[in-house]
This record gives C-alpha cells, sequence and structure tokens, in this order.
C-alpha cells in the first residue's frame, strides 16, 4: 500500500587535503628550539674557563655583569631567594622572564598561534635594552660603589684594580 521513503542524510563536501605553509613561515616548535639553541650557546660560552674565571673577569680583574647569575640561580631553584639576590640581584627577574618565553614558545608549538613572536616583536627590543641597562646599573653598584656585595673580589694588580681602586 504505502511505499517506503528511503530518506539519505546531506553528504558533507570532503575536506581540501591541508596546503603547504607558505614559504618563508617558520615551523611552529622553532621559537622553542630558538630559545634552547640560545640556552645551550649561554650555557657553553659561560663555562669555557680561562684560568678558571670567565673571560671579563680574566682580562679585567673583576666581576663581569653577570657574575654571580649561575649560583643565584642555583639557590633560586634550591629555595634560597634571599640568597640567590645576595648573588646577583637580576636573577629574579630573569629566571621569571625565561619562563615565560618558554611558556609562550610551548603555547605557539602547541595551538601553532604566534604568540611567542607577536610577545618578542612588541617587547623584544625594549626588553633587551632595559635588561643592559639593568645589567650594567648593578654592575656598577656592586664593583664600584659596594665593592663587598660583588660575587668575588677584584683581583689584586688587575687593569680593574688599576682603575677602580
Amino acid at each position: 500500500m504505502f511505499a517506503a521513503v528511503e530518506y539519505t542524510a546531506p553528504v558533507a563536501a570532503p575536506e581540501p587535503p591541508p596546503q603547504p605553509p607558505p614559504p618563508g613561515t617558520p615551523h611552529r616548535w622553532s621559537s622553542l628550539g630558538i630559545l634552547a639553541a640560545a640556552g645551550a650557546v649561554v650555557g657553553i660560552t659561560s663555562m669555557v674557563p680561562w684560568g678558571g674565571e670567565c673571560g671579563f673577569r680574566f682580562v679585567l680583574g673583576a666581576d663581569c655583569p653577570g657574575c654571580g647569575m649561575t649560583r643565584a640561580l642555583l639557590a633560586l631553584l634550591r629555595g634560597d631567594p634571599a640568597g640567590s639576590f645576595r648573588w646577583h640581584p637580576l636573577a629574579i627577574p630573569l629566571a621569571l622572564a625565561a619562563a615565560a618565553a618558554v611558556a609562550l614558545a610551548v603555547h605557539e608549538g602547541a595551538t601553532g598561534r604566534t604568540t611567542f613572536r607577536r610577545a618578542a616583536d612588541r617587547f623584544g627590543i625594549p626588553a633587551a635594552v632595559a635588561g643592559i641597562a639593568l645589567l650594567a646599573a648593578v654592575w656598577a653598584v656592586r664593583v664600584v660603589l659596594v665593592p663587598s656585595w660583588a660575587a668575588d673580589p677584584i683581583r689584586p694588580g688587575s687593569v680593574a684594580a688599576r682603575w677602580l681602586l
């Protein structure tokens, strides 16, 4: 009596195959790779012994602007922020900035959004200039104004001793 009507659901169009990114587009994990490479370069160059000292101290006889930073970061990892500040007052801000940079790079790699690159484009140069100025100011205070705060004392007979003492 009644004819059976067969219902067919609408068929969605197949998704197009993914297109390759345009030439010159960096890989989404490249920011994290760049951070890792920069950390490796800093780590390797800071560990090159010249008479058991960094090159700045070997040549000039005084602490370099970053002297005590490794000891300060190790104190921070041990849970001693006061000791960290004693070794180098910029270790805590540096650790926070590094953690933020790694978090942005991981977010960029996981989501494909350019969060790290946008932050680097917007804040990179001002942050670098501020960091250099702060390092210079801390160095001047620690080595010239309050030598007892320096990580290591000025070596007697060195260029720095002749200039500053």
